[in-house]
């Protein structure tokens, strides 16, 4: 499936952050380096993160996860 990490970036954080790797091809959901740190809630540990690292479950702008939440996802 293809993404287009810039649109759900932008409509996740408000706000337009370039995507500086788009690391999607390792997985099944969108998953990318911003080239500023975001602050945002993660759906999975429900926890508040500040990350560079930001994946989305299913493509949702709603539903970004944490790095440590999406390699517990992947390796599961």
């Amino acid at each position: 499936m293809s993404y287009d990490l810039t649109s759900i970036t932008r409509q996740a954080f408000d706000k337009e952050i370039d995507v500086i790797k788009d690391l999607t091809k390792i997985s099944e959901m969108p998953f990318a380096r911003m080239s500023t740190t975001v602050t945002f809630a993660c759906q999975s540990c429900q926890k508040t993160k500040t990350s560079k690292l930001v994946s989305f479950v299913g493509g949702d702008p709603t539903k970004p996860i944490c790095n440590a939440c999406y390699g517990t996802q992947m390796s599961g």
